[in-house]
This record gives structure tokens, C-alpha cells and sequence, in this order.
């Protein structure tokens, strides 16, 4: 009598043991592992191999952005600071292996100009109109009126950086020297190294070489990603806060090859503005 019962309580032990979904609590699942905030930032850059995305790079003196399709070798390139009281706009549009510029200075002595020129157009005088056409006709190709044509750009201004490497902007190589970063998900900080970044052939490069960037081994930085992961902001932060430079990365994989200006935009301009254009100063016409 005794026996029995407890056959049977070994049945059904047996039974349990046989399938999983008896009363036995299910297993605890593993914990995720930490947040690794220098694996993300090396893994942030991806979005950079594909060679399609736009950009913006802002200093104290200077603000750059535009885009770029390295698969194509094209991209496009606005360039925004002041020399003097004197706002240089200059914009780059490289397709085709051929570079053509487009510039536009305003306020100073440039403003100066444009109301000489519509006081000479206006006059009653023949030479006077003559004086004021000629003058107008120069100043159309340093107001965004027309692009030149790539056999009038002079070298000297033609952006330096290298449209076979989709590092065009320079922040894989940035954040290739991180030294230590410490963070979440969308916000890390941490210190990096930009000792070499002057000698990179890369925007960033180029504007450190013109504008000075502070550099060094162990340069604060703060960076945020997006919701892939991908690398959306960069600052370098300087000693002096006004000095910190912010880089932005965006629509990765959504650029398309940029073409030529429309041919009736393109214009060579005259002498005068090639001579402009060599010389050291835009804040003064020639």
C-alpha cells in the first residue's frame, strides 16, 4: 500500500523530466555586456567607408560644409569667413576630375563697389555707363553670379584633399587616435590624439594648416552618434573655448554624384578677377 503512491510520484517525475515545459522556473538570461565606448567610436565610422554623406566643419574664424560621393570622385565644398569686414564665400564643386569656383564678397569695400556701379550705370554720361558695365561685369563673377570653368581656377585655391579616400573630411583618422573615451550609446567624451592632423591632405587638415588649430596628444573631445551608431558630431574642445572646433556628419548613403554647373553658368571671368584671386587680400577690390 505503501509502494504505490510512490510509484506513481516517480511517474510522474519522470514525465516532468521529460518535457520543458513543466513547473520548473525558467533560467535567469544573461546580462548584456557593458557599453564599450572606444569599440562604438571605432565602429561609428562605417558610415564614412560608403564615401557618400555631407559634412559641416565650424572654427572661430571659418565655417565649411557641403558633401560628398567618393565613388564618384565628386563633392561639393562651401567655405563661409571674413577677412576683415568682409564676408568670402567660396564654393567648389569638383565632378568630372574638374574643379569650378564659385565666389561671392560682400559688405566692405564691396559694397562700396556695387553702389558705384549702379551710380555709373545710371549716368547720363556715355564713358560714365561704359566705366559702370565694365565694372559691373567684374563684379558679377565675385557675387554668385557665375561659376569658372576648371582651366580658370587657380591652383593655388583648389582644396587639397585626396576624393579616392572616403575619409574625405578627416574624422576616421580624428578618431583613430582616441586615446581614452568614456560614455554611453549617444554621448562619449574622452581625449585623442591630433598631433598630425595638420598634415592630413583632408578638410579638416586643411583648414588646421590656415586657421591654427590647437593640437595634441591628448586633445579633449566630445563625440555623439546617431541612431545606427554612425558618427554624428565631433568637438575638439580647445584650452579656450571659443577655439573649439565642431564637426557634423549626416545622410550617409543617401548622396548622389554631383555633375557639373549648368553651362550657362560657367563663364571665364576676366583678368582682373584671376589677378583678385592671386593675391593675398579678397577684402579689397582690385
Amino acid at each position: 500500500m505503501i509502494r504505490r503512491p510512490l510509484a506513481l510520484s516517480a511517474s510522474a517525475l519522470a514525465l516532468c523530466l521529460s518535457i520543458t515545459a513543466c513547473t520548473a522556473p525558467a533560467a535567469a538570461p544573461s546580462a548584456s555586456a557593458p557599453f564599450d565606448p572606444a569599440a562604438a567610436l571605432a565602429a561609428s565610422t562605417a558610415g564614412i567607408d560608403g564615401g557618400g554623406y555631407t559634412f559641416s566643419v565650424t572654427g572661430p574664424e571659418f565655417e565649411v560644409s557641403g558633401a560628398v560621393h567618393t565613388p564618384s570622385g565628386s563633392a561639393e565644398i562651401l567655405s563661409q569667413e571674413q577677412q576683415r569686414n568682409v564676408n568670402v564665400t567660396t564654393r567648389f564643386r569638383i565632378a568630372g576630375g574638374r574643379t569650378y569656383l564659385y565666389l561671392d564678397l560682400s559688405g566692405g569695400l564691396w559694397d562700396d563697389l556695387d553702389r558705384d556701379v549702379e551710380l555709373l550705370r545710371s549716368s547720363r554720361d556715355a564713358e560714365s555707363r561704359r566705366k559702370g558695365e565694365e565694372l559691373g561685369s567684374f563684379r558679377d563673377y565675385v557675387n554668385g553670379t557665375y561659376w569658372m570653368p576648371p582651366e580658370a581656377v587657380p591652383p593655388s585655391v583648389v582644396p587639397q584633399i585626396d576624393l579616392h579616400d572616403p575619409d574625405v573630411i578627416g574624422v576616421k583618422r580624428l578618431l583613430s587616435g582616441v586615446k581614452a573615451a568614456k560614455g554611453d550609446d549617444l554621448f562619449i567624451t574622452g581625449t585623442l590624439d591630433t598631433s598630425q592632423v595638420t598634415e592630413a591632405q583632408t578638410v579638416v587638415g586643411r583648414h588646421a594648416r590656415a586657421h591654427s588649430l590647437p593640437t595634441g596628444t591628448a586633445m579633449p573631445f566630445q563625440a555623439s552618434l546617431d541612431a545606427q551608431g554612425r558618427i554624428a558630431t565631433l568637438s575638439l574642445i580647445a584650452p579656450d573655448p571659443a577655439d573649439t572646433w565642431v564637426i557634423r556628419l549626416s545622410e550617409y548613403g543617401a548622396i548622389q554624384p554631383l555633375t557639373a554647373p549648368p553651362a550657362d553658368l560657367v563663364k571665364k571671368p576676366s583678368a582682373a578677377v584671376l589677378k583678385l584671386l592671386r593675391g593675398p587680400d579678397l577684402s579689397k577690390p582690385a
